[in-house]
């Protein structure tokens, strides 16, 4: 299980794009800087490299908010940076989320030998 912290939210093409406005504000007011438990799981690609499984940790990220609809994705395990929901209310409509960056922070409690 990990601990995670919504630290921005961003709608480059502004608010009024996304599928439902008053969720960005609610998220905003709600969410923003507040440390959120889920679980990750991680899996092998064809490579056999040890890759996280996005699908899967999205899922599970999302599982707590209230009113969160069940969503599809779309994720190749070989190109793990990019994966795409699928948004409940019609055909096309996406989002999708790019790991561009990534940084861990570890309590020195927890690390193995």
């Amino acid at each position: 299980d990990v601990i995670s912290t919504l630290v921005s939210v961003e709608t480059p093409l502004g608010a009024d794009a996304t599928p439902d406005p008053a969720e960005v504000q609610r998220a905003r007011a709600t969410e923003l800087n507040q440390p959120a438990n889920y679980s990750l799981r991680f899996t092998l690609n064809g490579r056999g490299q040890v890759v996280a499984d996005r699908p899967f940790n999205t899922a599970s990220m999302l599982r707590p908010y209230p009113g969160m609809p069940e969503m599809k994705y779309s994720w190749n395990v070989d190109d793990p940076n990019v994966l795409t929901l699928i948004l409940p209310g019609g055909p096309g409509r996406t989002a999708t989320s790019r790991v561009t960056r990534r940084y861990e922070d570890r309590d020195d409690n927890t690390r193995a030998p």
